[in-house]
C-alpha cells in the first residue's frame, strides 16, 4: 500500500526451488521504504530509506526466525532506491537518492564485525554516472550495477562494473578472535564451516586452524614453518601437568628394584674385579602407570622421547592434559647443566636433572642424535637434536665382549666391572688393568639367573683362585717340552717357537700373522707361494653385502651385477653376446628400412651394420622412450628386387669418467634413511678408510668428486671426505 512498514517475513526455500509457507517474524525498529536489504555471515542488515540514514542489523536463526535488532552505525547521507550487497567482509551501499535531493553516484562501505555490528563508513570511488532505482549483483569478486534512473529522471540501461580485490583468488574475511576448539566444530567459534544437512565437516578458526572429520588424499603434502625444523608427533596423557616443550619424558611404571647381590668386599679374579653393589635402576613412578612422566633416571629402560615444541603434524588431538611427544624429526630438547660437553652427531640419553638431557657415555636407551654443538660454558639451556629412540653403544662396550658357540656370554681379560653399573641398564663399564693372568666368566643367555645366583659363582671361582695362588710355583724361565705336553689350564708366553707340528683343536685367535710357507684350509683351498688353488669353484666377494672386486688399485674393477671395467686393453679369442645386442635383419624387396627392436639399445649406443652384398646401408633413427620403446631403423637409398639381409651389433661407449669434477657436473646428492639412522664420511674413497665424521638422512651436498662409486663432499666448512654412493641418491 501507500503506507510504510517494519514487518518482516520469511520462508523455507525447498530442494526443487519453491518456498514453503511464509511466517512473520520480528519488525524492524521503525518503518522503512525505498531501502536495501543484505543478509551476511549470519545477520540480516537494512540499510536506509526515504530520509533516513539509520542502518539496523539482527543475527538469522537457524531456523528462519530472526533475533532482537541493533542499531548500527549511520551512514554518511540520508539514502533511498539505492542498491546494497556485502562481499568479503564489508557492506557497500551503492548510489541511490539523498536528501538534497538529487541522485547519486557515490559507493560507501562499511567493515562488517563477527558480532553482526558494523565498523565507520569509507567513502569509495564513485561510478561513472549518477544512479537511483537501480540493481545490483555480485559475481567472481566484481561488482555490477545495471539500469536504473539518472540524474536527469531518464531511464537508462547502461551497466557498469568494478573489481571489489585485486585478484581473482577467493578472499574469505572476518574479524573473530574465537580461539581453536572454543565450541563444537561448526559453532560460533568457526569463522569458515562447510556443512552436510547442518553437520559440519571442515572449519577454520581464527588463528588459521583447520579440521576435517573425514580424510584428506593428496599426491604430496608439505607442512611446517618453511625454513624452520619439524617434527612428527602423537599427543599422550601426561601424569606431570608441568610437563613443557623440550621436555625428556617416560612412561610411568612400578619402580622395580633388586637388593644388592653380594653384601661385603669387592670379589677379585685374577685381573677381572667385579663391583659386589649389583643392582637395577628404579624406573620413573611419578603417576598413574602409562602415562608421562619427566625422567629423572639416566638411560632410563622407561623413556619414549621429547615433548615436540612445534610439531608439524599432530596425531590424536584434544586429548585431556595430553602433550605431543615427537616420533620423528628434528626438535629442540632441554640440556642439563651436569652433562659433559656435546659435539654435533653425539648421542643423548636421559640425565638425574629431571626433564633433561645429557651426553651418553655409556650404553643404553637413547633418545636420538645431538644436531649443534653444546657445552657448560655456552649459555644454551637447549640444542636441536634428531629423534632416535633406541638402545645404542656409543662407547662400543659390547664390541669387546665374545659369544661362544653355545650362546653363552664369555667375560673380557683385562676388565674392571665399576660399581655403578646397574643391570637395568644392561651395561659393562670397563678400564683397562695390567695382569700377567687372566680369567673367564660364563653367564648363560638366560633372563631367569638371579644376581644372588650370579655372585655365588664368582665367590666359588674366587676360592678356588685363592687355593691355586696359596700353593706355591716354581716357573721356570723356559719351559722346554721333548715329547709330549698337555695343558688343561692357561698358557701364556711372550713368543713360542714349534719346530714341528702344532695342532688346536678348537678356536684359534690370532693378531698380525706372517706364514713363510704354504697355507692350506681344510683341504680343499691352498695359499702356496703366488698361487691360490681350490678343489672345487672358488668363490670371490660371494656375501649379498659385497659390493665390488677391486684388481692393481682400480685397473680392473668388476661390480656385483658381472660387469667388468678396465683401464687397459681387453683382449679376447672370441665374444659371445646375447641375441638382443646382435642380430639378422632383414629389408624386403621393394622396400628401403626395416625397424629392429631390442631393450639393450641406450643413448650412448653405436650399431654396427654388415649387408650380406655391396650396398650402401645406414641406421638412420634411434628411438628410446619412457615407455620402455626401444628401436633403431636401417635404410638404403633405394629399393631392391630381392631380399636384403644384414647382421647388426650393438656396442654401448662409456657414459662418464672414473673421476668426475664438481663444475662439470654440477650435481648434488642426499643422504638415504638406513638402519643406524647416520651415514659415515671417510678420508679416501674406500671402505678401510678413516671414518671423519657422520652425516643423518635426509643432508644435502653438494658433490666435489666422483670416483669408483664414491662422492667427495664437505660436510663441514673447510672439511672435505667421501660418502658411499650405494646409499645417497641424487637429487633432481
Amino acid at each position: 500500500g501507500a503506507a510504510a512498514v517494519s514487518t518482516v517475513y520469511s520462508a523455507p526455500i525447498n530442494s526443487d526451488g519453491t518456498v514453503g509457507t511464509w511466517a512473520t517474524l520480528s519488525t524492524i525498529p521503525a518503518t522503512r521504504f525505498r531501502h536495501s536489504t543484505v543478509a551476511y555471515n549470519g545477520y540480516l542488515f537494512v540499510i536506509g530509506g526515504q530520509t533516513v540514514s539509520t542502518v539496523y542489523s539482527a543475527p538469522i536463526n537457524s531456523n528462519g526466525t530472526i533475533g532482537a535488532w541493533a542499531t548500527l552505525s549511520t551512514l554518511p547521507v540520508t539514502l533511498r532506491y539505492h542498491s546494497a550487497v556485502a562481499y568479503n567482509g564489508y557492506l557497500f551501499a551503492i548510489a541511490g537518492y539523498n536528501d538534497a535531493p538529487s541522485s547519486a553516484s557515490t559507493v560507501y562501505s562499511a567493515p562488517i564485525k563477527s558480532d553482526g555490528t558494523i565498523g565507520s563508513w569509507n567513502t569509495l570511488s564513485t561510478i561513472p554516472a549518477a544512479r537511483y532505482a537501480h540493481a545490483t549483483a555480485l559475481y567472481n569478486g566484481y561488482l555490477f550495477v545495471t539500469g536504473g534512473w539518472d540524474s536527469t529522471d531518464a531511464i537508462v540501461s547502461t551497466v557498469y562494473s568494478a573489481s571489489l580485490t585485486t585478484s581473482r583468488a577467493f578472499v574469505f574475511n572476518t574479524s573473530s578472535d574465537y580461539p581453536y576448539g572454543a565450541s563444537t566444530i561448526g559453532g560460533s567459534a568457526s569463522l569458515f564451516s562447510l556443512q552436510n544437512n547442518g553437520d559440519s565437516r571442515f572449519n577454520v578458526d581464527a588463528q588459521g586452524n583447520g579440521r576435517f572429520l573425514g580424510s584428506v588424499y593428496a599426491q604430496s603434502a608439505i607442512l611446517g614453518t618453511p625454513g624452520g625444523v619439524g617434527d612428527l608427533a602423537e599427543n599422550m596423557e601426561a601424569s606431570d601437568l608441568s610437563i613443557e616443550a623440550g621436555d625428556v619424558v617416560s612412561i610411568s611404571s612400578s619402580v622395580i628394584a633388586i637388593p644388592s647381590a653380594v653384601e661385603g668386599e669387592a670379589i677379585s679374579l685374577s685381573g677381572i674385579a667385579v663391583s659386589s653393589d649389583i643392582h637395577r635402576s628404579p624406573r620413573n613412578d611419578n603417576g598413574g602407570s602409562g602415562k608421562l612422566v619427566k625422567s629423572s633416571v639416566p638411560y632410563d629402560n622407561s623413556i619414549i622421547g621429547v615433548i615436540s615444541t612445534k610439531p608439524s603434524l599432530t596425531f590424536s588431538p584434544d586429548l585431556t592434559n595430553g602433550r605431543p611427544v615427537a616420533l620423528s624429526g628434528r626438535v629442540p630438547v632441554k640440556i642439563s647443566s651436569t652433562s659433559a660437553s656435546i659435539k654435533s652427531g653425539d648421542f643423548l640419553t636421559s640425565s638425574t636433572d629431571s626433564g633433561k638431557a645429557m651426553k651418553a657415555e655409556s650404553s643404553g636407551m637413547m633418545i636420538g642424535k645431538a644436531l649443534e654443538d653444546w657445552n657448560p660454558s655456552s649459555g644454551k639451556s637447549s640444542i636441536l637434536m634428531f629423534i632416535n629412540t633406541t638402545y645404542a653403544d656409543p662407547t662400543n662396550i659390547l664390541a669387546s665382549l665374545t659369544i661362544g658357540e653355545d650362546g653363552n656370554v664369555l667375560g673380557v681379560n683385562n676388565v674392571i666391572a665399576r660399581s655403578d653399573v646397574t643391570s637395568e641398564r644392561g651395561n659393562l663399564a670397563y678400564q683397562e688393568i695390567a695382569s700377567s693372568g687372566s680369567a673367564s666368566l660364563t653367564i648363560p643367555r638366560n633372563d631367569t639367573t638371579s644376581f644372588s645366583e650370579v655372585a655365588t659363582k664368582l665367590k666359588e671361582m674366587e676360592e678356588r683362585v685363592n687355593q691355586l695362588t696359596t700353593q706355591p710355583i716354581n716357573q721356570p724361565t723356559t719351559l722346554s717340552v721333548q715329547t709330549e705336553a698337555t695343558l688343561s689350564g692357561i698358557l701364556s708366553a711372550y713368543s713360542a717357537t714349534i719346530s714341528e707340528t702344532f695342532k688346536a683343536l678348537g678356536e684359534v685367535f690370532l693378531g698380525k700373522t706372517t706364514i713363510a710357507g704354504d697355507l692350506s684350509i681344510d683341504g680343499t683351498l691352498s695359499l702356496s707361494e703366488d698361487s691360490i688353488n681350490s678343489m672345487d669353484t672358488l668363490f670371490l666377494q660371494s656375501s649379498p653385502l659385497s659390493s665390488l672386486v677391486d684388481l692393481f688399485n682400480g685397473s680392473v674393477i668388476i661390480d656385483k651385477d658381472g660387469n667388468i671395467k678396465t683401464k687397459g686393453v681387453l683382449s679376447v679369442q672370441k665374444v659371445e653376446v646375447s641375441n638382443e645386442s646382435a642380430g639378422t635383419g632383414t629389408i624386403e624387396k621393394g622396400k628401403i628400412q626395416v625397424t629392429i627392436s631390442t631393450q639393450l639399445l641406450t643413448e650412448n649406443s653405436k650399431i654396427i651394420i654388415t649387408p650380406k652384398k655391396p650396398i650402401g646401408i645406414a641406421v638412420t633413427d634411434q628411438v628410446i622412450e619412457d615407455t620402455g620403446l626401444k628401436n633403431f631403423t636401417v635404410e638404403i637409398s633405394e629399393p631392391l628386387d630381392e631380399d636384403l639381409k644384414f647382421d647388426w651389433w650393438i656396442v654401448d661407449t662409456e657414459r662418464s669418467r672414473s673421476v668426475v669434477d664438481t663444475e662439470e657436473s654440477g650435481e648434488v646428492i642426499k643422504i638415504n634413511p638406513n638402519p643406524l639412522g647416520f651415514l659415515r664420511v671417510r678420508d679416501v674413497p674406500s671402505a678401510s678408510g678413516e671414518e671423519l665424521a657422520q652425516v643423518l638422512p635426509g643432508d644435502e651436498f653438494e658433490v666435489l668428486e666422483e670416483e669408483n662409486g664414491w662422492y667427495k663432499i664437505e660436510f663441514k666448512e673447510g672439511q672435505t671426505g667421501w660418502v658411499k654412493g650405494s646409499y645417497v641418491s641424487l637429487v633432481e
